[in-house]
C-alpha cells in the first residue's frame, strides 16, 4: 500500500512530460489501449488524451480520458452526451481519496472506479504496453 501510495503521488508529475501512455487492466476492453495527447481539445481546463491504436481499423467508439468538473474520467464520445465508464471520484472510498484529488492537472495513474457495475475492474495507466507489465 505504501509504495503504491509513493508511486501515485510522483506518476502523475511524469504524465505532464508524456504525450502518450497505455490504459491497461480495464473489464471493459474496448477502454484499454494506446491513448495520446489530443492537441485539438481541452476539457475543464485540462488537456485531453484519446485513445488511437486501431483508429481507422476496428475502433467503433471514441474513448477519451479528460476532466470534468474537477475529476478525471473515461468516456466514449461517440455519442453525445459522451457516456462515462470510470472515473477518479476522491469520495469512492479511502483509498482512492489519496489519488483522485479534484482538479488534479494530470491525469492519476489508478483509482478509476466504474460508474455502473462496482464489479467492473478499473483502467490503470502505463508507460509500457499492456502485455509488457506481466513479463516485467
Amino acid at each position: 500500500m505504501r509504495s503504491s501510495l509513493l508511486a501515485s503521488a510522483f506518476l502523475p508529475t511524469v504524465l505532464a512530460k508524456l504525450t502518450s501512455f497505455y490504459v491497461c487492466d480495464s473489464s471493459i476492453s474496448m477502454v484499454n489501449g494506446l491513448y495520446e495527447l489530443d492537441d485539438a481539445m481541452e476539457s475543464n481546463d485540462a488537456v485531453v488524451y484519446s485513445r488511437v491504436d486501431g483508429v481507422g481499423d476496428s475502433l467503433d467508439h471514441d474513448f477519451r480520458l479528460f476532466r470534468h468538473h474537477g475529476f478525471w474520467s473515461f468516456g466514449d464520445f461517440e455519442q453525445w452526451p459522451p457516456e462515462v465508464y470510470f472515473r477518479c471520484d476522491p469520495f469512492y472510498s479511502q483509498e482512492v481519496r489519496e489519488v483522485c484529488l479534484p482538479h488534479l492537472d494530470t491525469p492519476p495513474m489508478h483509482g478509476y472506479t466504474p460508474r455502473q457495475d462496482p464489479t467492473q475492474n478499473g483502467p490503470v495507466l502505463q508507460v509500457q504496453p499492456c502485455n509488457e507489465k506481466d513479463e516485467l
